[in-house]
């Protein structure tokens, strides 16, 4: 609840030493992967990007243990009457989706302007439109599916308006400036959850 958020210019705890180490050691090797990873995005077509996404996304969840035990344990809540097999399933579903969404997101910070709105098709624009035609903002809401990243820059782009993006930061601060450069590149403009309007 809002009462039980720290204060904005409260102290944060301090870590301790060991793991301000592990954390100075870690994010610049976690960096470089991810500027490796967005190099070979660039280099190749959309369609291989995707693939390239979907099998970097199942190799995590079969031969990693990245947040798998969370996943799995979500799953059972939600899905209490699929088997183990179905819901390892939608698992790998779920990993497959978010390393395209990570592998288009890098295409496009190198893809040109026309490049990346050609992938982008708007089935009516004409709600959108209205708003912006009596002189207000307009909000898009939808449920968080399809390589939101990717589409952010691809339908400002398309529609010719600012155009503003709420967004999760990464932990790895580096990663985060990085990406928040993809993210703005074409003018859009981003704000962090922590300082978004919470309902």
């Amino acid at each position: 609840s809002p009462g039980s958020l720290p204060h904005p210019h409260a102290a944060r705890p301090t870590r301790p030493w060991g793991v301000r180490a592990l954390r100075a050691v870690k994010e610049p090797i976690e960096y470089w992967l991810f500027l490796s990873l967005h190099f070979i995005a660039r280099l190749v077509p959309f369609s291989i990007a995707t693939a390239f996404g979907g099998f970097l996304g199942g190799f995590v969840f079969r031969w990693t243990n990245i947040r798998k035990r969370v996943t799995l344990e979500n799953l059972r809540h939600a899905f209490p009457e699929k088997s183990e097999s179905e819901r390892r399933t939608i698992a790998c579903g779920a990993y497959r989706n978010y390393g395209i969404s990570v592998t288009q997101m890098l295409w496009a910070g190198g893809a040109s302007r026309d490049a990346l709105a050609s992938r982008v098709h708007l089935e009516d624009e004409t709600p959108f439109r209205k708003g912006l035609a009596q002189g207000k903002g307009v909000l898009l809401l939808s449920a968080h599916f399809g390589s939101w990243e990717f589409l952010a820059n691809a339908v400002h782009l398309r529609l010719g308006v600012p155009f503003l993006s709420i967004v999760q930061n990464q932990r790895n601060r580096r990663i985060n400036a990085y990406v928040d450069r993809i993210r703005r590149r074409f003018g859009g403009e981003t704000v962090d959850m922590e300082h978004s309007v919470r309902a």
